[in-house]
């Protein structure tokens, strides 16, 4: 997201244990793409990563993607005509921003490993499973309401449906 006051200025939320294995990466991207630098801030149980870069609000209006909320998010087409490298990159970032890894230990998920991406954009959602049937990868969605819950005393309450692509593996 990008911040009112500063229209060239975008913000990341990290998980904390997210933090210390996403952070050097992100910086070093930034620096060599963007020639920008990141201003990590600990806000208790989560980081921001901050950056300035008029470059990236340019990327983003060109892709469509300025401005979006999390329940518009899409792929844009450019992506699909990409090299299967580039598409498998995509995937992972979305993969280690928005997705999950379970690995089975007990009946009847003994020796299956589930890995998974959760969005509340349907469009997204859609444009995933493309991607990876172009990699002839067959995953299957599920689509649910999230349940509302209380946080610091706050309701916050799920106004879009919750969908969740998944590959199940055997090993």
């Amino acid at each position: 997201a990008n911040t009112k006051n500063n229209p060239n200025r975008f913000v990341l939320s990290l998980c904390t244990d997210k933090t210390k294995s996403y952070v050097p990466g992100i910086s070093h991207a930034l620096q060599a793409v963007l020639d920008t630098h990141v201003i990590l801030n600990n806000r208790g149980n989560y980081y921001e990563l901050y950056f300035h870069s008029l470059a990236f609000k340019l990327l983003l209006i060109k892709l469509g993607l300025y401005g979006k909320k999390s329940y518009e998010k899409f792929i844009p087409d450019i992506f699909y005509n990409a090299k299967e490298n580039i598409q498998k990159a995509l995937l992972r970032g979305l993969i280690e921003s928005d997705g999950y890894i379970v690995v089975g230990k007990s009946k009847p998920y003994a020796n299956r490993k589930v890995v998974g991406l959760c969005t509340t954009s349907k469009r997204l959602a859609q444009n995933v499973i493309y991607i990876l049937r172009q990699l002839s990868i067959f995953p299957s969605i599920t689509a649910r309401r999230s349940k509302n819950h209380i946080r610091a005393g706050r309701l916050f309450k799920s106004n879009h449906d919750r969908f969740d692509i998944t590959i199940s593996f055997t090993f």
